[in-house]
């Protein structure tokens, strides 16, 4: 088994930060972690969160993906929805309501 520790950088990316609210005034809270090569971004506004995240060697393995849905969002994978962009980033969204729970 892999342990990944995050570390909490979120003081140090205060671009990050500024930037996300800046283009989305509604969001409340930022947070920037690193682990290795990847970096998560989560943030919070009054009716969701969001979690980003990204590697510098451009693919995002699916155990960083577990320790963004445990870690930092504190959720379960069956109440997430997981979305991989061309770009290699990955999006984690909590699943609305009516969204039955199952793995997709």
């Amino acid at each position: 088994m892999i342990i990944i520790k995050l570390k909490n950088i979120t003081s140090k990316r205060n671009d990050i930060v500024s930037g996300l609210k800046a283009h989305s005034p509604e969001i409340k809270v930022v947070n920037v972690y690193e682990c290795g090569t990847a970096r998560y971004i989560h943030s919070i506004d009054d009716e969701s969160q969001v979690l980003s995240i990204s590697c510098s060697d451009g693919k995002v393995s699916e155990a960083y993906w577990f320790v963004g849905v445990k870690e930092i969002l504190k959720m379960d994978l069956l109440d997430v929805m997981i979305q991989v962009k061309e770009s290699g980033i990955v999006f984690i969204r909590k699943k609305p309501d009516s969204f039955p729970r199952v793995a997709y």
